[in-house]
């Protein structure tokens, strides 16, 4: 068996990969449950699955997937025909390669029409979700960060793309927090409450 200390290296790695994993697993169970047992908020992701990027043999980057979104809606908010409610969505991004580091993304996203989303969300949305979220690579929505650097608010100025393809998105409110800062212990608040602060909060910026 060969000792050559990058074969090592890269055996060490994926076993990292595969713990993170692990834990983002756990954290993505334990906040589907709060949701079902304590919040007011119901899962509108397909099979309560986490979004990620489908896998492509021809693009590496998608072999080990890097965001594993949930969507949310508040049940405070009416339900529609479309089944939809008459609200945002509220957004928790479990994203391992931001450039800051390992984040959890709370956010909050306007629409022009919610009927104009489909059915349920599957894991083939997830770039419609994530890519406002990309706040370094994304030109259609302008953001402005509050002193903290961590709370934003973006404006679609783009309204025809965000119609084409991100289903009338005009606007997105949040802010991040270290994924190390998250434990059971806190997550519902974190979260959850990181939601009613955003809907608190949604004409303030």
């Amino acid at each position: 068996m060969s000792s050559n200390s990058i074969d090592k290296n890269i055996a060490n790695a994926l076993t990292v990969i595969y713990r993170t994993y692990e834990s983002v697993q756990k954290l993505i169970s334990c906040l589907l449950i709060l949701a079902g047992e304590k919040s007011n908020y119901s899962c509108c992701n397909e099979k309560e699955r986490a979004m990620c990027w489908n896998k492509e043999e021809k693009n590496a980057f998608s072999w080990a997937n890097h965001s594993f979104i949930l969507v949310f809606q508040s049940e405070n908010d009416a339900e529609l025909k479309s089944g939809w409610r008459d609200g945002p969505l509220y957004i928790v991004d479990i994203n391992l390669c931001d450039n800051d580091g390992a984040i959890v993304e709370i956010a909050r996203f306007e629409y022009n029409d919610v009927n104009c989303l489909p059915d349920r969300l599957s894991t083939s949305d997830h770039w419609r979700i994530h890519n406002p979220l990309a706040h370094h690579t994304i030109d259609f929505i302008s953001y402005k960060y509050k002193e903290d650097g961590n709370s934003y608010e973006g404006i679609v100025n783009d309204k025809a793309l965000a119609d084409k393809n991100y289903w009338g998105l005009r606007r997105v409110v949040g802010h991040f927090v270290s994924l190390s800062e998250i434990t059971s212990e806190n997550a519902y608040e974190i979260v959850f409450g990181g939601f009613d602060k955003l809907s608190e909060e949604q004409d303030v910026m």
